[in-house]
Protein backbone atom coordinates (compact mmCIF):
# COMPACT_ATOMS: atom_id res chain seq x y z
CA UNK A 1 0.00 0.00 0.00
CA UNK A 2 1.46 3.54 -0.58
CA UNK A 3 0.51 6.70 1.08
CA UNK A 4 0.73 10.16 0.03
CA UNK A 5 2.07 12.69 2.15
CA UNK A 6 0.09 16.02 2.63
CA UNK A 7 1.86 18.50 4.45
CA UNK A 8 -0.34 21.33 5.91
CA UNK A 9 -0.17 24.89 4.56
CA UNK A 10 1.69 27.27 6.80
CA UNK A 11 -1.79 29.30 7.26
CA UNK A 12 -3.48 26.05 8.44
CA UNK A 13 -0.81 25.99 10.81
CA UNK A 14 -0.87 29.44 11.93
CA UNK A 15 -4.73 28.86 12.75
CA UNK A 16 -4.12 25.92 14.50
CA UNK A 17 -6.11 22.73 14.92
CA UNK A 18 -9.40 22.99 14.93
CA UNK A 19 -11.36 20.36 17.34
CA UNK A 20 -12.68 18.40 14.31
CA UNK A 21 -9.24 18.18 12.61
CA UNK A 22 -7.80 14.52 13.15
CA UNK A 23 -4.08 14.11 12.35
CA UNK A 24 -3.24 17.82 12.09
CA UNK A 25 -0.97 18.56 14.80
CA UNK A 26 1.59 20.98 15.88
CA UNK A 27 4.94 19.89 17.53
CA UNK A 28 7.01 22.09 20.09
CA UNK A 29 10.66 21.09 20.33
CA UNK A 30 12.58 22.96 23.00
CA UNK A 31 9.94 25.72 22.87
CA UNK A 32 10.58 26.82 19.01
CA UNK A 33 7.56 25.43 17.28
CA UNK A 34 7.82 22.85 14.09
CA UNK A 35 5.56 22.61 10.84
CA UNK A 36 4.70 18.76 10.88
CA UNK A 37 3.84 16.84 7.67
CA UNK A 38 -0.46 14.72 7.31
CA UNK A 39 -0.48 11.75 6.32
CA UNK A 40 -3.34 11.29 4.26
CA UNK A 41 -4.08 7.69 4.11
CA UNK A 42 -5.08 6.18 1.06
CA UNK A 43 -6.60 2.93 0.08
CA UNK A 44 -4.74 2.39 -3.03
CA UNK A 45 -2.24 5.03 -5.03
CA UNK A 46 -2.95 3.79 -8.97
CA UNK A 47 -0.28 5.58 -10.41
CA UNK A 48 2.37 3.62 -11.39
CA UNK A 49 5.79 4.75 -9.80
CA UNK A 50 9.04 5.89 -11.43
CA UNK A 51 10.33 2.02 -10.40
CA UNK A 52 7.55 0.63 -12.03
CA UNK A 53 7.55 2.51 -15.42
CA UNK A 54 11.42 2.07 -15.80
CA UNK A 55 11.03 -1.85 -15.02
CA UNK A 56 8.25 -2.10 -17.03
CA UNK A 57 10.53 -0.16 -19.68
CA UNK A 58 13.66 -2.23 -19.30
CA UNK A 59 11.57 -5.49 -19.62
CA UNK A 60 10.11 -4.26 -22.79
CA UNK A 61 13.26 -3.52 -24.11
CA UNK A 62 14.28 -7.16 -23.19
CA UNK A 63 17.32 -5.72 -20.99
CA UNK A 64 16.12 -7.75 -18.34
CA UNK A 65 14.11 -10.83 -17.76
CA UNK A 66 10.17 -10.38 -16.05
CA UNK A 67 10.43 -11.24 -12.35
CA UNK A 68 9.40 -14.98 -11.63
CA UNK A 69 5.82 -15.21 -10.25
CA UNK A 70 5.52 -16.37 -6.93
CA UNK A 71 8.76 -15.19 -5.17
CA UNK A 72 9.81 -12.39 -4.30
CA UNK A 73 10.09 -9.58 -7.26
CA UNK A 74 12.25 -6.83 -5.08
CA UNK A 75 15.36 -6.56 -8.19
CA UNK A 76 18.58 -6.06 -7.03
CA UNK A 77 19.51 -2.44 -8.34
CA UNK A 78 22.71 -2.59 -7.72
CA UNK A 79 24.34 -5.61 -9.43
CA UNK A 80 23.06 -7.68 -11.98
CA UNK A 81 21.80 -10.52 -9.97
CA UNK A 82 18.33 -10.22 -10.90
CA UNK A 83 15.39 -10.13 -8.49
CA UNK A 84 15.34 -11.25 -4.80
CA UNK A 85 13.96 -15.06 -5.59
CA UNK A 86 13.05 -15.53 -2.27
CA UNK A 87 9.90 -17.27 -0.84
CA UNK A 88 7.45 -14.80 -0.23
CA UNK A 89 6.24 -13.91 3.05
CA UNK A 90 2.40 -15.07 4.06
CA UNK A 91 -0.30 -12.76 3.17
CA UNK A 92 2.63 -10.00 1.38
CA UNK A 93 3.43 -10.09 -2.28
CA UNK A 94 7.45 -9.81 -1.03
CA UNK A 95 9.98 -12.19 0.97
CA UNK A 96 10.50 -11.94 4.60
CA UNK A 97 13.51 -9.23 4.00
CA UNK A 98 11.77 -7.04 1.54
CA UNK A 99 8.69 -7.22 2.99
CA UNK A 100 7.41 -3.20 4.16
CA UNK A 101 5.45 -4.59 7.58
CA UNK A 102 6.51 -4.03 10.79
CA UNK A 103 4.46 -6.63 11.99
CA UNK A 104 7.09 -9.36 10.68
CA UNK A 105 8.83 -8.76 13.70
CA UNK A 106 6.52 -10.94 15.87
CA UNK A 107 7.85 -14.34 17.05
CA UNK A 108 5.21 -16.27 15.89
CA UNK A 109 5.57 -14.83 12.56
CA UNK A 110 9.45 -15.07 12.37
CA UNK A 111 9.08 -19.08 13.23
CA UNK A 112 6.21 -19.87 10.77
CA UNK A 113 8.46 -18.31 8.35
CA UNK A 114 11.88 -19.55 9.15
CA UNK A 115 10.73 -22.72 11.39
CA UNK A 116 10.16 -23.28 15.34
CA UNK A 117 12.72 -21.82 17.64
CA UNK A 118 14.00 -19.05 15.21
CA UNK A 119 14.54 -15.85 16.12
CA UNK A 120 14.76 -13.08 14.19
CA UNK A 121 18.46 -12.53 15.26
CA UNK A 122 19.71 -15.68 14.23
CA UNK A 123 17.49 -15.81 11.03
CA UNK A 124 19.15 -13.01 9.70
CA UNK A 125 22.63 -14.41 10.68
CA UNK A 126 21.92 -17.30 8.96
CA UNK A 127 21.02 -15.62 5.63
CA UNK A 128 24.31 -13.43 6.11
CA UNK A 129 26.28 -16.50 6.76
CA UNK A 130 25.29 -17.97 3.66
CA UNK A 131 26.50 -14.79 1.68
CA UNK A 132 23.03 -14.13 0.77
CA UNK A 133 22.83 -10.41 0.24
CA UNK A 134 20.15 -8.37 2.00
CA UNK A 135 20.43 -5.28 -0.08
CA UNK A 136 17.12 -3.28 0.03
CA UNK A 137 15.74 -4.93 2.33
CA UNK A 138 13.08 -4.08 5.22
CA UNK A 139 14.64 -3.75 8.42
CA UNK A 140 13.28 -0.06 10.20
CA UNK A 141 12.63 -0.64 13.99
CA UNK A 142 14.21 -4.15 13.47
CA UNK A 143 14.77 -5.42 17.39
CA UNK A 144 18.50 -7.02 16.81
CA UNK A 145 19.95 -4.88 19.66
CA UNK A 146 22.66 -6.27 22.43
CA UNK A 147 23.08 -5.56 25.62
CA UNK A 148 26.32 -4.66 28.18
CA UNK A 149 25.40 -8.68 28.61
CA UNK A 150 24.92 -10.25 25.39
CA UNK A 151 26.18 -9.60 21.40
CA UNK A 152 23.52 -8.42 19.45
CA UNK A 153 23.00 -9.19 15.79
CA UNK A 154 26.28 -10.06 13.99
CA UNK A 155 26.07 -9.03 10.59
CA UNK A 156 30.05 -9.12 9.61
CA UNK A 157 30.07 -8.43 5.39
CA UNK A 158 26.84 -8.32 5.37
CA UNK A 159 25.61 -7.32 1.70
CA UNK A 160 22.91 -4.43 3.34
CA UNK A 161 23.08 -2.23 0.31
CA UNK A 162 19.81 0.28 0.18
CA UNK A 163 18.75 -1.32 2.88
CA UNK A 164 16.55 0.31 5.43
CA UNK A 165 17.72 0.17 9.10
CA UNK A 166 16.14 3.12 10.45
CA UNK A 167 15.19 3.52 14.14
CA UNK A 168 16.83 -0.35 13.82
CA UNK A 169 18.20 -1.19 17.40
CA UNK A 170 21.72 -2.11 16.65
CA UNK A 171 23.85 -1.83 19.83
CA UNK A 172 26.27 -3.75 20.80
CA UNK A 173 26.17 -5.71 17.46
CA UNK A 174 28.46 -6.86 14.69
CA UNK A 175 29.00 -4.28 11.26
CA UNK A 176 32.08 -4.94 10.55
CA UNK A 177 32.67 -5.19 7.41
CA UNK A 178 29.34 -4.47 6.27
CA UNK A 179 28.28 -2.88 3.32
CA UNK A 180 26.28 -0.02 4.09
CA UNK A 181 26.07 2.29 0.64
CA UNK A 182 23.28 4.02 0.15
CA UNK A 183 21.71 2.39 3.69
CA UNK A 184 19.28 4.48 5.95
CA UNK A 185 20.48 4.52 9.41
CA UNK A 186 18.30 7.67 10.52
CA UNK A 187 17.82 7.50 14.14
CA UNK A 188 19.30 3.75 13.99
CA UNK A 189 20.52 2.76 17.75
CA UNK A 190 24.28 2.14 17.26
CA UNK A 191 25.81 2.33 20.60
CA UNK A 192 28.65 0.23 21.02
CA UNK A 193 28.44 -1.46 17.61
CA UNK A 194 31.34 -2.28 15.75
CA UNK A 195 31.61 -0.70 12.77
CA UNK A 196 35.26 -1.32 11.49
CA UNK A 197 35.89 -1.79 7.74
CA UNK A 198 38.89 -3.55 6.10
Amino acid sequence: MRYRLVTDSLSNWLKGPSSGQSGHMRHVCSGIPVLSAKVDLMAEDTTPSAEDASLKVLIEAGLISPPTPGVCPHRDVFGMAGYCGRPLLQTTNFCFWHARDAGKYDPDVVARHFGRGITLKEAIETEVAQGRSLNGAFLHNAPLRGSFLTQGVCLDGADLRGADLSCAGLSYSCLRNANLAFCNLDFAFLGDADLKGR
